[in-house]
């Protein structure tokens, strides 16, 4: 019967343990300034419609690298939604 008591108190003492408190520390992590940077614009190289043409390309090209970097941020932060 004391036996039984020991082991009874060892496993009650081993078990408060795990009732004890944890501090939880929040950490903020900075984002990548790239990720944060504004998308930009590109130069138009003159008025004729080439130049035009040839600056849409070039808008078209960084809105989209903006985007894929938009979407990896969301991606690293857990936020899906759009």
């Amino acid at each position: 019967m004391p036996a039984r008591n020991i082991l009874i108190a060892a496993l009650w003492l081993s078990l408060s343990g795990c009732a004890t408190q944890t501090e939880t520390q929040i950490v903020k992590i900075r984002p990548e300034p790239r990720m944060m940077a504004d998308c930009g614009w590109t130069e138009r190289g003159g008025e004729t419609l080439g130049h035009y043409k040839d600056w849409a390309f070039a808008q078209s090209e960084i809105l989209e690298k903006c985007n894929a970097w938009q979407a990896a941020e969301r991606k690293l932060y857990g936020d899906d939604a759009q």
